[in-house]
């Protein structure tokens, strides 16, 4: 989970606080998404990557984590972008991992779901998209057809086309995870996107997580 932007588009709101400890009705976003996850799996790992007011970050979840979430903390450096991040979060992953941001709230189902169309389908990526597009203009768009991924577009077009998807960047994975970004180590931009977008371009198998409920990202004072 990465919870260490600064939140700069929610002006003053985050001038002193981490977006991800922002309140929704009374609970801190980073609180709700603990409890969604709780709710898919049972039980959590959760590594958190923190940078922006990083000691908020460890103070809330160290007091506030229920029983049966373990965590981990490591610290990220600005602008090394989510590759940067999670070259940094390798060494302490084991087995299967969903990439859960700590500025997104979904039901349980968009982490379950992804997790296990990642098992059954064995590709060398899931993007978890929805088809609503408003929740958030800064991600890119995708398109699905009969559950394979065809095509990424990021940043998404000023008129996007019907029939593609908002990309919530809940990502699924594995070991193979990091060795697709250990392919395309030379990306123009740091963003997990751009990986998905060159492995596209090679065939590599990308499946879609089509997740049509509600979500939120906090990404606006709005």
């Amino acid at each position: 989970t990465l919870a260490g932007g600064k939140g700069a588009r929610m002006g003053e709101l985050t001038q002193n606080t981490q977006k991800c400890l922002l309140e929704v009705e009374g609970k801190p976003v980073l609180g709700h998404l603990m409890d969604k996850l709780i709710q898919a799996f049972g039980s959590v790992d959760i590594k958190f990557g923190v940078c922006y007011q990083a000691n908020q970050v460890i103070e809330y979840v160290t007091h506030n984590k229920p029983r049966n979430i373990n965590v981990d903390f490591f610290y990220c450096v600005e602008g090394e972008g989510e590759v940067g991040y999670f070259r940094r979060v390798r060494p302490l992953i084991k087995g299967d991992f969903v990439c859960a941001p700590g500025d997104i709230v979904a039901l349980p189902e968009a982490y379950q779901n992804a997790i296990d169309i990642y098992k059954q389908d064995q590709p060398d990526g899931v993007i978890s998209l929805s088809p609503d597009l408003n929740v958030i203009d800064t991600h890119g768009v995708g398109k699905v057809v009969d559950g394979s991924v065809v095509d990424l577009q990021w940043p998404a077009p000023p008129t996007i086309i019907e029939g593609y998807l908002r990309d919530m960047t809940i990502w699924p994975g594995d070991e193979n995870f990091f060795r697709l970004i250990d392919i395309y180590t030379n990306i123009p931009r740091r963003g997990m996107s751009w990986v998905f977008i060159e492995a596209l371009k090679d065939g590599r198998p990308l499946s879609g997580n089509i997740y049509t409920k509600s979500w939120l990202h906090m990404g606006y004072p709005q």
